[in-house]
């Protein structure tokens, strides 16, 4: 075969896990391909077997290549994180949203259960217009996050499960998940989330709790989590020490931030305290 002759770079080295996928499944079916060919005339129901695979790994394999290579922004795990609301005029929401970037924040989550699927769509489109499509997450809504063209979705533990999201978005949008203790913390990272909140911490102006779990718990988080945990509930520039304190340095904020009279004075200040 002249082929062995011949060698390059790219045979010895793969540059990602992509081009890895990539090529690997060009050669699952050409391996069934041999099988098939080579039952033919002693074992036929085998052969057929084995076309029968080769057909089903096209399309198994061109699924797992989508979702692992579809283009989607990369989530960088950024400090400070705030949940918006689309309640301002638009033209005033997202000029908010960039005078708060540039004071510190790194994600933005669309949140508003009372507005309709047009309103959030809209908002969600002028987010990533003013601040970038990596920079935005949508609460609950996979189709609003795909139709925006926004980073990702964020779910809790009575919505959408993490495959459900994977399967729906192919592999486009970063996960978050919503955790309120250690055991639901490590599934959601066993399950592919990408991120996960962790709360609540604090007593809450945006959203209200029966019970809270405190921040002892993120001291476990810190130490048993890999993937980006984020603190959550009733957190400002007056408690954040205490989160600080366990080790866990990302924050959610809500209120303290999106509902201040100086909103971009409080984000510095958090920017300033998370480092």
């Amino acid at each position: 075969d002249a082929g062995t002759s011949l060698t390059s770079p790219s045979e010895r080295l793969r540059g990602d896990w992509n081009e890895l996928v990539v090529a690997a499944s060009e050669r699952t079916p050409q391996s069934l391909r041999v099988f098939e060919e080579a039952c033919k005339n002693e074992f036929p129901d085998q052969s057929l077997a084995a076309k029968e695979l080769r057909y089903l790994a096209y399309d198994r394999l061109a699924q797992g290549e989508l979702r692992l290579c579809a283009a989607r922004p990369k989530f960088g795990g950024q400090a400070l994180y705030v949940l918006v609301d689309c309640v301002p005029p638009i033209s005033d929401f997202a000029n908010k949203l960039t005078r708060l970037q540039q004071a510190g924040v790194g994600i933005f989550q669309i949140r508003d259960k009372s507005a309709d699927t047009r309103r959030l769509l809209a908002y969600s489109q002028a987010a990533v217009r003013a601040v970038g499509a990596e920079h935005v997450i949508v609460n609950d809504r996979v189709d609003v996050a795909l139709a925006s063209g926004a980073g990702g979705v964020h779910v809790g533990q009575e919505d959408l499960s993490i495959q459900d999201v994977q399967r729906l978005s192919m592999g486009r949008l970063t996960i978050g998940v919503s955790t309120h203790n250690l055991s639901q913390a490590t599934q959601a990272e066993l399950s592919g989330a990408d991120y996960i909140g962790c709360g609540p911490t604090f007593p809450s102006e945006t959203k209200s709790f029966d019970q809270f779990a405190g921040v002892e718990w993120l001291l476990h988080v810190a130490t048993e989590i890999d993937i980006p945990a984020y603190a959550i509930g009733g957190i400002s520039a007056a408690n954040v020490s205490q989160v600080l304190a366990t080790g866990v340095r990302r924050i959610v904020v809500g209120a303290a931030i999106w509902a201040s009279k100086a909103p971009e004075e409080q984000a510095r200040r958090l920017a300033d305290q998370l480092g």
